[in-house]
């Protein structure tokens, strides 16, 4: 007799991630639907994961593991995609959580008429619940509805989402392996792309089913990485507007405000490396950095688009180095190294 096809595949890329891979796949193992499929895609880890990948398959027949040598997260994504058998297709990351209607939630959104796409909003911790930008209900894709999306950041990653398996099975969507970092803007926006042949919908709701952890260190936090996730982004935007018509300026701010960011974090990570007491030293290096073009054009296009937050921007209009970078110190060791510090000692898994 042949097996149950599971209405939901759920891809779980696996990485050394020993330390939380218990609690991820145990919150997917907890979910209100129970006809699913999880995916284990072992990525060649060496602390151990993959024996765990073994372990929690043998004990639930819902659980399929495979391994592989490493290649990276968008070809443990697409070796996950070569075996999801489920109607549906999900994506969860080994160090994040979800809720238990994750699953049933989006798989009652993805059989309404027309629907081919759902996205609900996430609880990223530390920092909290994020909100979808805009109302909820079905819709066509427009630009406008896309545009907000992509500005608030939901087009850049495939988990808290719910595909139609179907789709993704007959244009033979995949991540791109080449790209380290950004690859899930690429492969959310090829597929809506593809719901625009078809006159797919997209519904969006609020209901929070996902838990994304900041993670210190993860890849997102590696700047290499985000600068090379820019020339990813810009090349789906420019596939986006060949077919809806995106506004090449306001498109064009969205990435400046990324590219805005990721200079400045690089300016901010270069005096890290002085003491608290080496006061002048540093204001030096400030007075140094603000007057390479780069940094005048960050400062320049920061206020105008309003990137940075609001006593950060005070800082950089009254352009004194001293006082920038002791605010920038200040703000360091009262509120972002105590919670980097928090976050190595311990997940946050409690609530």
């Amino acid at each position: 007799m042949a097996a149950e096809t599971p209405l939901v595949s759920v891809i779980v890329p696996v990485y050394n991630g020993k330390e939380y891979l218990s609690s991820c796949v145990s919150s997917i193992q907890a979910q209100t639907e129970n006809n699913i499929e999880i995916i284990l895609v072992d990525d060649g880890s060496t602390d151990g994961s993959g024996v765990m990948c073994d372990a929690f398959a043998a004990g639930d027949k819902r659980i399929v593991a495979v391994h592989q040598k490493n290649g990276g997260v968008s070809a443990a994504r697409n070796k996950g995609l070569e075996i999801a058998r489920g109607k549906y297709i999900m994506f969860c990351d080994c160090d994040d959580e979800v809720l238990p209607r994750y699953c049933q939630a989006h798989a009652e959104a993805m059989a309404r008429p027309g629907v081919a796409l759902t996205i609900s909003s996430t609880q990223g911790l530390p920092s909290g619940i994020a909100a979808l930008p805009c109302k909820e209900g079905v819709y066509f894709p427009s630009y406008d509805q896309l545009l907000q999306l992509w500005g608030a950041g939901w087009l850049w990653c495939c988990w808290g989402k719910c595909y139609d398996g179907g789709v993704v099975r007959r244009h033979g969507l995949r991540f791109h392996g080449e790209i380290a970092h950004g690859e899930d803007s690429i492969f959310v926006v090829e597929y809506i792309t593809c719901l625009l042949d078809r006159s797919g919908q997209i519904c969006l709701w609020q209901e929070h089913l996902y838990r994304y952890f900041d993670t210190p260190g993860s890849l997102s936090k590696i700047t290499s990485a985000m600068a090379d996730s820019m020339r990813c982004k810009l090349e789906a935007i420019h596939r986006m507007d060949e077919l809806v018509g995106f506004d090449r300026r306001e498109m064009e701010d969205l990435l400046t405000a990324d590219r805005i960011k990721l200079t400045d974090m690089a300016f901010q990570d270069s005096l890290r490396r002085y003491r608290a007491w080496q006061v002048w030293r540093g204001s030096r290096a400030v007075k140094a950095a603000l007057t390479k073009p780069d940094m005048a054009e960050v400062r320049a296009e920061g206020q105008r688009l309003e990137v940075f937050g609001h006593l950060y921007r005070r800082m950089l209009r009254l352009g004194s180095p001293l006082l920038l970078y002791l605010f920038l110190r200040l703000r360091w060791i009262i509120l972002e190294g105590p919670m980097v510090r928090l976050l190595h000692r311990r997940r946050l898994r409690k609530f």
